[in-house]
């Protein structure tokens, strides 16, 4: 229900702002996630940057110099980790893969010329796909679900700095970003505190609708 409702807000925003919007764009992204967690108190051993995919779809509605851009994005998150148990190296590998909906207010800084540098920040709602962790040792690997021990909804603050890139009818985009998890994801256990965080760098083409 409450996916529903998050889902259905974003497209009346979509509906409702295009209205009155300059300039509407639509258009695809995708890029790396360089994910990670921070842990309270921290674990004995050092939580890793996990490499992996963000994708997804935007929605650009032009106000002059601001822009309000909503985004349906996958994101790959998690962690990864090694330790030594008994003379045996651990791999870990913790992947919370989500569906996120960051609703972005970008300030476009006008210069003369096809290319556009833009600031922006905006709040990010996450749904949970799933958790689970992935453990290689001494040659076998064994993997272990945490979706349920695992928050279903992860609240963040989006922010980074991009650039759009007029090419003919077409808008190249180019962004980075940092999302911060605010919300304390541990389902499990109200000792230890764990939140997300992730640099994003996204590329992406638009089609300007008029």
């Amino acid at each position: 229900m409450k996916k529903a409702l998050v889902v259905m807000l974003a497209v009346l925003l979509v509906m409702s702002t295009n209205i009155f919007a300059q300039k509407f764009v639509v258009g695809v992204k995708g890029g790396l996630n360089l994910a990670n967690v921070t842990s309270d108190p921290e674990p004995p051993y050092e939580l890793n940057t996990r490499t992996a995919m963000v994708a997804g779809a935007f929605v650009g509605l032009n106000f002059g110099s601001f822009t309000v851009q909503p985004e349906l994005l996958y994101s790959m998150k998690g962690t990864t980790s090694s330790f030594d148990i008994l003379g045996v190296t651990v791999d870990n590998t913790t992947k919370a893969d989500y569906f996120e909906i960051p609703v972005l207010l970008k300030y476009n800084i006008p210069l003369p010329g096809a290319v556009t540098p833009s600031i922006f920040v905006g709040p990010s709602i996450g749904f949970l796909l799933s958790c689970k962790n992935v453990s290689e040792a001494g040659g076998s690997t064994s993997e272990i679900d945490y979706t349920d021990s695992t928050k279903s909804t992860d609240f963040g603050l989006v922010f980074g700095a991009g650039l759009s890139i007029n090419v003919g009818s077409l808008i190249l985009t180019l962004d980075g970003r940092y999302n911060l998890g605010l919300t304390d994801i541990n389902n499990s256990s109200e000792a230890v505190e764990i939140k997300t965080n992730a640099i994003q760098i996204m590329v992406g083409i638009g089609f300007p609708i008029k």
